[in-house]
């Protein structure tokens, strides 16, 4: 190998390093939970109830007969696996003003296969705004299903304005899509 050839692969690996540092980011894991952490209950429409199906938003319980004093929680359900079934319920827009704390219930349903190992962690973390993410009880039920419960925490300092960042989830130590959340802190009253 001539001096050109060794520059050549010099200026490639080095190019190969600069790249994987621009395009891989890493992923912060959120700590399972200890079963012994209580639920969070703030008289708010997203303070988690448990139900005999799991745990659900009190603004989506509803009896009947009786007004509704919660408005609703609205959630949505994406596919988080390319070949498989795996999908997702979560809230992926939480609006709230800062120094609050909200609830996000992450379910995770696996139809064609049992789940016996969920991970999580949070990516692309607003770097301007004091907002973090930690888990605070698991719901396991059947017909692999796992319901994490995050809290998303808005420190009194975050100014109003959206936030976005993402959720990554190993299911059995395989990685799959990596789901957005937007926040959107208010202005103060």
């Amino acid at each position: 190998m001539n001096e050109f050839h060794k520059i050549i692969v010099i200026f490639l690996c080095v190019g190969m390093i600069f790249l994987n540092s621009c395009y891989f980011k890493q992923v912060t894991p959120i700590p399972e939970s200890t079963p012994t952490k209580p639920l969070m209950v703030t008289q708010a429409a997203d303070d988690i109830v448990p139900t005999p199906g799991g745990y659900a938003y009190r603004g989506n319980i509803h009896q009947l007969g009786e007004e509704d004093i919660w408005p609703s929680i609205d959630t949505v359900e994406v596919a988080v696996g390319d070949n498989d079934s795996a999908k997702a319920r979560y809230r992926n827009i939480i609006t709230t003003k800062a120094g609050q704390t909200r609830n996000n219930i992450l379910s995770i349903t696996a139809q064609q296969f049992t789940i016996d190992e969920l991970t999580l962690g949070v990516i692309n973390m607003p770097k301007d705004a004091n907002i973090s993410v930690e888990e605070i009880t698991r719901w396991h039920g059947p017909l692999g299903v796992v319901s994490p419960v995050l809290l998303v925490i808005i420190e009194e300092d975050v100014k109003p304005g959206t936030y976005t960042f993402d959720i990554g989830i190993a299911i059995n130590g395989k990685d799959y899509k990596f789901i957005p959340c937007t926040i959107e802190v208010l202005p103060a009253d």
